[in-house]
């Protein structure tokens, strides 16, 4: 027999974040009013995550707009969608506390360059141990 029977959301929390910036450089007369180079128009992400006892998994989503390669914005690298999933378990081991964590970034694969002619990797894993203060 179950002592400890819970509803399947006991051990559940659930997060949502999300957030927009907009960027536009005003710099000398022949580049007034244009944009940055390598400075996105518009960055959006939104992230959500939910923890099942001590793990947590988290979704982020980003959106990149384009972004101008020339001071007279006559030149741009388009914009991108980006998708991040990780895991974080908390690992206590002798005193310390301890944060396990495994990441796959780009999990869809997309090519995108924020630089001109430097494209970015596609799907990338990555585990990392870390020390939480």
């Amino acid at each position: 027999m179950d002592r400890d029977r819970r509803t399947p959301d006991a051990d559940r929390k659930y997060d949502v974040d999300g957030g927009e910036e907009n960027e536009r450089g005003l710099s000398r007369r022949s580049t007034a009013d244009k944009y940055l180079v390598y400075v996105p128009q518009h960055v959006t992400y939104a992230m959500a995550s939910v923890a099942v006892g001590s793990a947590n998994v988290i979704l982020q989503q980003s959106w990149s707009g384009k972004r101008f390669t020339s001071s007279d914005n006559a030149m741009s690298l388009p914009g991108y969608s980006i998708t991040s999933v990780a895991v974080r378990y908390p690992l206590p081991l002798a005193g310390w506390r301890l944060s396990l964590k495994g990441e796959v970034s780009n999990v869809f694969n997309t090519s995108y360059q924020v630089i001109d002619g430097y494209p970015m990797p596609f799907r990338e894993f990555r585990g990392t141990l870390g020390v939480i203060l």
